[in-house]
Formats: structure tokens, sequence, C-alpha cells
């Protein structure tokens, strides 16, 4: 922030001429007080948790029971905690992973197989479909005409070509056919 302060006064007094900058000179001094302040503060946090870490370590050292071995203890699994959590992040991720192949492996199989049967079942159609016509012409060939040829067998004899035969349904209506009396 003190250096964004800093950049926008030197842009003003740019913008304003010299005037500016001597009035602006106690704003940039305070800029510059509260910037060195902010980098000793950092120099101070690093050098604190230095000494902190340095601190777990010699209590982690210590021996026998009491209180300064269970908090080292306690500052041990927080700074390795980061840590932990990345490899069991890592762990669930290829877990997933494993479930997820699995889930689509089986996927597969079962799509494999009931494209399978599929197939089977239209072969199973056609070599039925087969079998029925060698039946109808073995039927045909020893003279015999099987109840459901007797209709295609009369409309295919009595249509043109240019004509459709429509099979009788049941019962003619009255209302059938224009001037039915």
């Amino acid at each position: 922030m003190a250096a964004d302060l800093l950049a926008g006064m030197e842009r003003a007094a740019r913008d304003q001429g010299i005037g500016a900058m001597a009035e602006l000179e106690n704003e940039r001094q305070a800029a510059l007080a509260a910037q060195q302040r902010a980098h000793d503060l950092r120099q101070g946090a690093a050098a604190a948790l230095a000494d902190a870490e340095a601190d777990a370590a010699a209590a982690a050292r210590a021996h026998g029971p009491g209180l300064a071995k269970l908090a080292a203890a306690d500052a041990e699994r927080a700074r390795t905690a980061p840590a932990r959590a990345q490899a069991t992040l890592e762990r669930a991720f290829a877990a997933a992973t494993r479930l997820g192949m699995g889930a689509i492996r089986r996927l597969d199989a079962d799509l494999t197989r009931t494209v399978e049967q599929a197939r089977l079942g239209k072969i199973d159609a056609v070599i039925g479909q087969k079998r029925k016509l060698e039946l109808e012409i073995e039927d045909l060939a020893a003279g015999r005409y099987p109840p459901e040829l007797f209709g295609r067998l009369y409309a295919s004899g009595g249509v043109g070509d240019d004509e459709e035969f429509w099979p009788f349904e049941g019962e003619y209506w009255a209302d059938e056919y224009e001037g039915y009396r």
C-alpha cells in the first residue's frame, strides 16, 4: 500500500508540478516510514517463526513426560499437517481413479455382453424366418397350401401392379361407401 501511495504522489507531483511535491513531502515521509515498519515486521515475523521451530525441535528432543513434550509433539504434527494432507489427497485421488476405471470396465463388459446377446437374438430371428420360408417351400412343393398363404396368393394373383390390396377386416359398415343402398 505504501508503494502504491508513493507512486500516486509522484504522479500527482508530475501532473501538478514541483510545488505539489513540496506539499506532499510529509505524506511521502510517512509512507516511507510505513514501508520501513512493514519490512521490520516481516523480518521480525520470520525470526519469530525460526525461533519457534527451533524451540519445537528442542522440546521434541526433551526427555520424560511433561507439557513441553506434548506441546512439541503437537507442534510437529501441525508442522507436518500440510504434507500429510497432500499425501492423503493423492491417495484419495488414486482410489477414486481406481474405482472409476473399475466402473468403466464393468460398464464396457456389460455393454459388450448386451450387444453380443442382441446380435445372437438377431441371428436367431433370421434363422427362424429362414426355417419358416423353407417349410412354406416344402409345403408348396408337396402341393399343400398353408392357410396363411391363401390370402397372399389370392391377393397377388388378383391385384394389378398399379393397385393395392386391402384385406377384409371383418364387416362392412353402411357409412364406408358413398351411395351404399
